[in-house]
């Protein structure tokens, strides 16, 4: 099961159960979002002077970020704009910002359990490749196949109207072409240039 599969189970989850409950959940869900953001905690600099950062050193004060740190994940977040990272990582940014704000409100709203679980959907990498694959539509120049015939009737006779063509076309040749080749949605692609 994905995580696009995962929402309804855990929106139910998290209506059955009760507030401790749902924050163990929600903490789950950050875990799994700082476990994506490990590699790059090195990379997002921490927003204050060199001279600060002497300091904290000489002090032997650690300037890593505390990701499960309510405060500190604002600030990582903001901080994260400013670095190269991969569009994963920055769906992973915006999962531990939900979840943050989730833990440290104490509650879960209808809203905020809107944005947890879209955002937790989104870290479901085959998913978003495919959606990535079909997001462009028809190829620059490209025609259907009724398009094409129509195209051909119009050669034929220039001076009416293609409404008109379609209308008189021979049906035994429009029907093995297909009308609607894609549903606007991920899950509903029928058929097309990309299986």
């Amino acid at each position: 099961m994905n995580r696009i599969e995962e929402i309804d189970h855990l929106r139910m989850l998290f209506r059955q159960s009760n507030a401790e409950e749902t924050m163990v959940i929600v903490k789950t869900i950050r875990d799994k979002a700082i476990s994506y953001l490990d590699p790059i905690k090195a990379k997002v600099p921490r927003a204050i002077s060199e001279r600060a950062v002497k300091k904290y050193q000489d002090m032997g004060v650690s300037l890593e970020w505390d990701l499960t740190d309510c405060e500190s994940v604002f600030e990582f977040a903001v901080q994260s704009r400013s670095v190269e990272i991969s569009p994963l990582e920055r769906k992973a940014v915006e999962l531990l910002r939900a979840s943050s704000d989730v833990i440290r409100l104490g509650i879960l709203t209808e809203r905020g359990c809107d944005w947890l679980l879209s955002t937790y959907a989104q870290l479901d990498t085959p998913a978003i490749q495919k959606a990535e694959k079909f997001a462009p539509g028809r190829p620059k120049g490209s025609k259907s196949e009724i398009t094409k015939y129509i195209c051909e009737l119009k050669r034929q006779y220039p001076d009416v109207q293609a409404k008109v063509l379609f209308a008189k076309a021979d049906k035994e040749k429009l029907a093995g072409m297909p009308l609607k080749r894609f549903q606007n949605r991920l899950s509903e692609c029928k058929k097309g240039r990309h299986e």
